[in-house]
């Protein structure tokens, strides 16, 4: 796995982890259910919402999907 990649893992970790402790104290703002289609066994999903994301906050995971690679060693 790339250094990149890696760190959007994390970062995506740490969202996910920080999500859960704060379902257990926030309501769930908005919810939406959806079924698979064209697939061999239908099934439901379902994501919840507990707040929307703060402009800094959308800044710092645009700026995550931004990260240069480094450049590849010259032979």
């Amino acid at each position: 796995m790339t250094k990149s990649a890696s760190f959007f893992m994390a970062v995506l970790l740490a969202a996910a982890g920080a999500t859960f402790v704060a379902a257990a104290q926030t309501p769930i703002a908005v919810r939406y259910t959806a079924t698979t289609d064209n697939v061999g066994m239908r099934d439901s999903i379902r994501v919840e919402l507990f707040r929307w994301s703060t402009d800094q906050e959308r800044q710092e995971l645009l700026a995550a999907w931004n990260v240069a690679a480094p450049p590849a060693p010259t032979p």
